[in-house]
């Protein structure tokens, strides 16, 4: 796999994650949350920290954070989507960057206009558009390269990250947790498989615990023999793919597949 071939891919994968999540935002705005006295009202939020309820920079966010504006923006970062898309389907790389680019700075703002539900998908979306905005706009590819160990460092950081969490829970480690999330309203997307889960003690603390080795010692895809990395990139591909199926994360699934694609790329070539 090439480096421009690791690229496109991920930029596809991004364009599809970044695009579900401006409709899922969109859906919100057009069914009323951040209107005036709607659940999501930007007077009632800007309340929570100082620097967005006074002052100058207060006054520019309430302008912009108003329904019919943030409304506005919302459909301007799908079309910023649809020029990732676009972009890498055509190999214009520029188109790609600048979407890309687009997309990072409207995520900024929602992350501040609605900074409650994130989860890490929408962490690793933003962090994914900011390397391929450079890898797609500077033609240097030492830049490209750089902008490929941001990513790849960023997640192999929050999979060590998740990992030491889980890694420090006693129900995590000897009890089995994930019928139990896999049976909450949130998550249960598939009732009964989090029901046989709990029924079956053991093997939900196996599968609990595989997961956290798979999290916790993800850095080894870097000094391991391609063969067996390659089978570590696809497990956490089929982990997320599970997570998608199961648990209704479906944004998960193709963000942190870009992610993986260019960590490919990287064990491949190093």
């Amino acid at each position: 796999m090439t480096l421009e071939t690791a690229l496109r891919l991920s930029g596809a994968l991004v364009a599809a994650s970044s695009l579900f999540i401006s409709v899922e935002y969109a859906v919100l705005a057009r069914a009323g949350f951040f209107a005036a006295s709607g659940m999501l009202d930007w007077e009632a939020l800007s309340t929570s920290r100082r620097w967005t309820s006074s002052g100058r920079l207060a006054a520019v966010l309430r302008s912009v954070f108003a329904h019919k504006p943030f409304t506005a923006l919302l459909m301007l970062q799908a079309a910023c989507s649809l020029a990732i898309g676009l972009g890498v389907f055509l190999g214009a790389f520029v188109l790609a960057g600048i979407g890309c680019l687009g997309w990072y700075i409207i995520g900024v703002l929602c992350a501040v206009r609605h900074p409650f539900g994130r989860d890490g998908a929408d962490e690793m979306v933003l962090l994914l558009t900011v390397g391929l905005t450079v890898a797609f706009l500077v033609p240097s590819r030492s830049a490209k390269v750089i902008a490929v160990l941001f990513v790849c460092a960023q997640l192999t950081l929050s999979y060590v990250v998740a990992g030491l969490s889980k890694l420090r829970s006693r129900a995590w480690m000897r009890e089995g947790v994930l019928g139990g999330i896999l049976s909450t309203e949130a998550y249960g997307r598939m009732p009964r498989v989090g029901r046989w889960i709990r029924s079956h003690r053991r093997f939900d603390l196996a599968a609990g615990l595989v997961v956290v080795a798979l999290e916790v010692a993800y850095p080894a895809v870097l000094v391991l023999p391609l063969s067996y990395a390659s089978l570590w990139l696809l497990a956490m591909l089929g982990f997320h793919f599970a997570t998608a199926v199961v648990m209704g994360l479906n944004t998960f699934f193709f963000v942190f597949s870009g992610a993986l694609v260019l960590m490919y790329w990287l064990v491949v070539a190093y």
